[in-house]
């Protein structure tokens, strides 16, 4: 028998990331379990230990272990400790993508209450994360189809060749397990999905912005993905009506996060007359900002900057960063909805769940807005 004694040398906690340590031991500790590395049976650290060895708080440890029971991946045994459980039935698979920031972090929080304000008992959620690794991926089905889960919740994966997700959904389908998509859609591929406006987030961003005095605004853009190209197309589409020419000299196309963006990328949109940039997510837009922050250009008095997203890295950013709000705790609840009925099968199988949620602009800081304020456009 393994001991948790024996992974948690492999466990990392970035103190000084936005995303709680709570959550970064969920996330670890979920795939461990999913992924076999951790037994069914096989004793975890106790509190004391793990809170010892990183620092943190026995409550912290505690309210993550509390999190793990709920979900049904440990048990807890009167003065022996705790467990990985050994329950397996009524189980709810959540591939996710980065577990430890970005969106599929802020689902797996909201899924997670979603399941807690449903009181289900006997309903466990199982969460993998695929890191935007295709092959990584189909693995995810493969492994929680072996554990026995009644249906996935999918965020496909963000790649520059995105039909590589239509091989992950005919994958799905043959296993004959009801799926929902969140956040990203497929649209080679009939499926229930969930997801935001992005078209609408596109335009809001670029309209507040000119309604602040712009004209030369900048986008940001990353890989082909249906999420980056409706908030581009929402960009473009803005400028035309407000009679505003679309210049492509004002793309910037960032898809590698672990690349910084050059002094050339920032001085270049600068000397193109650009005043102001919409991004294609939070993430995106907070790194640009750091960048211009350490190449003496300043934010948002020489460049205004908006993102898209609302997730919790946006309130972290100096300047506190102007967003479009995605509502990620409605967009849990639909996808569970949706795959508890298609598990049920009280629904008819012949037609297709498509839920598009609404955005709205949460002005702060970074765009120049002199009174910071939440509004709908």
């Amino acid at each position: 028998m393994a001991s948790g004694d024996d992974h948690i040398g492999a466990l990392q906690l970035n103190i000084k990331s936005v995303v709680p340590i709570h959550d970064q031991l969920v996330a670890y500790f979920s795939e461990k379990i999913i992924a076999g590395h951790l037994l069914p049976g096989d004793p975890l650290p106790s509190e004391n230990a793990l809170a010892k060895q990183f620092k943190i708080s026995r409550m912290t440890v505690r309210r993550a272990f509390d999190t793990l029971v709920y979900a049904g991946l440990l048990a807890r045994r009167q003065g022996k400790g705790t467990f990985v459980a050994s329950e397996t039935s009524g189980l709810v698979g959540f591939i996710g993508q980065t577990l430890v920031s970005g969106i599929s972090s802020e689902l797996v929080a909201h899924l997670n209450g979603a399941m807690e304000t449903r009181n289900l008992t006997g309903w466990h959620l199982l969460v993998y994360g695929a890191q935007n690794d295709p092959d990584r991926q189909l693995n995810c089905i493969r492994t929680l189809q072996a554990h026995g889960v009644r249906g996935i919740i999918l965020a496909p994966a963000v790649l520059e060749a995105y039909e590589r997700n239509i091989e992950t959904l005919h994958s799905l389908r043959s296993t004959r397990l009801p799926f929902v998509l969140i956040e990203r859609n497929v649209e080679q591929v009939d499926s229930d999905y969930v997801v935001s406006d992005n078209f609408k987030a596109g335009c809001i961003a670029t309209q507040h912005l000119i309604n602040l005095g712009h004209r030369r605004i900048a986008f940001m853009s990353g890989f082909p993905v249906p999420t980056i190209i409706q908030r581009y197309e929402g960009y473009k589409a803005t400028l035309a009506d407000n009679g505003l020419p679309f210049d492509p000299a004002l793309l910037v196309y960032w898809p590698d996060h672990t690349v910084e963006p050059g002094e050339k990328q920032i001085a270049d949109i600068l000397l193109k007359g650009a005043t102001a940039m919409v991004t294609y997510s939070d993430q995106g837009a907070i790194y640009f900002i750091n960048r211009c922050v350490e190449k003496g250009v300043k934010v948002p008095e020489d460049l205004a900057v908006v993102g898209i997203g609302e997730t919790r890295i946006s309130t972290g950013a100096k300047p506190i960063l102007t967003t479009v709000r995605h509502d990620f705790k409605v967009m849990a609840d639909l996808a569970l909805d949706i795959l508890l009925k298609r598990i049920s099968g009280s629904v008819d199988t012949n037609s297709w769940f498509h839920e598009l949620l609404d955005v709205e602009l949460v002005v702060r800081e970074s765009c120049g807005a002199k009174n910071a304020r939440k509004a709908m456009v």
